[in-house]
């Protein structure tokens, strides 16, 4: 995979592999950039399985979270009942009014979420007759948790005049490349500073996923000094479940981890 340069939002969006864009704007989702860089595929649904690890205290939350779309317009506004729909021996069913799937694993069963990670993983959605959703199923690979292994390097606050090395816990059975996002919290860094901008800036890389990387400081030239920021890697991997009259079902799995700071000189 080609490393190219962190860019801003005023310069041309460029891209490497699989559609993988380098800029990421203010307002978007980290989550929705790294899902974007896949090809698109139309489907009938679709089921996120994350494990996301923030903060100094590296605390982290497993959830899965996704619906069954009513029609084929991808509306988020009606949603069916899929049946039950399991990952690795997890299992989960859709809510009774919404019929949305949305959970954060309960600390019973983190363990079987944890076993999840770093192997192949089945995924797969019983469907349901009386909605006339059918069953699917696949099996892939989902990258190992990922962790930022280095924090000492942004304990003393981040330096936006050197460049700035990041490390994580390297997966050599992950070939989807590392996402990794700097971002600078306009609206909390005004609320806490006044004098500083409140409007957001994002910028985003993706890297061979080999541990290590290296941000040239030339990336932060337009945060502000004393700005609130975070840095989020993430890697994960998506795949197509197909029921037998051919319709798509579309699950991500991915992991990430933030760590939060403030930039000086």
């Amino acid at each position: 995979m080609k490393k190219i340069l962190f860019l801003f939002a005023t310069l041309t969006l460029l891209s490497c592999s699989r559609d993988k864009s380098l800029f990421e704007s203010a307002t978007s989702s980290s989550l929705a950039k790294w899902a974007s860089s896949y090809t698109y595929i139309p489907h009938k649904g679709s089921f996120t399985f994350s494990a996301e690890r923030s903060g100094c205290y590296r605390s982290k939350i497993y959830r899965i979270q996704g619906q069954v779309f009513a029609d084929t317009t991808l509306s988020d506004t009606f949603s069916l009942n899929g049946g039950t729909v399991q990952i690795g021996s997890l299992s989960f069913g859709a809510a009774a009014v919404t019929n949305s799937y949305a959970k954060i694993i309960p600390t019973v069963d983190i363990p079987n979420a944890q076993a999840n990670f770093g192997i192949n993983t089945t995924f797969q959605m019983a469907g349901n007759t009386l909605t006339g959703v059918l069953p699917c199923s696949l099996n892939m690979y989902v990258p190992e948790e990922i962790e930022i292994t280095n924090r000492n390097c942004c304990e003393y606050g981040i330096s936006k005049s050197s460049d700035l090395i990041i490390t994580w816990n390297a997966d050599a059975s992950n070939n989807e490349g590392v996402y990794i996002v700097f971002a600078y919290d306009g609206p909390l860094s005004n609320q806490l500073n006044s004098s500083l901008s409140a409007i957001s800036l994002k910028v985003s890389q993706w890297v061979n996923d080999n541990g290590s990387y290296t941000i040239p400081n030339g990336a932060f030239s337009s945060f502000p000094v004393g700005g609130q920021v975070t840095i989020l890697i993430m890697r994960g991997n998506i795949g197509y479940g197909i029921t037998s009259i051919g319709e798509k079902y579309k699950f991500e799995a991915y992991t990430s981890a933030t760590h939060h700071d403030h930039l000086i000189n």
